[in-house]
């Protein structure tokens, strides 16, 4: 498996890096959400987010 970068000319199909965005409060309500101790589980909505 090669892992490439999002910036790669590869990932272009698939839309494009968006910058200058004030992402703390999203990351702070995402660090408040729990995770699963073990796998993962499906959120379909989190209003937090």
């Amino acid at each position: 498996m090669k892992i490439q970068s999002v910036y790669d000319p590869s990932f272009k199909p698939y839309g494009q890096v968006l910058t200058g965005y004030d992402t703390a409060a999203l990351t702070a309500a995402m660090e408040r959400i729990p995770l699963p101790e073990a796998g993962v589980a499906y959120e379909p909505s989190i209003p937090a987010l």
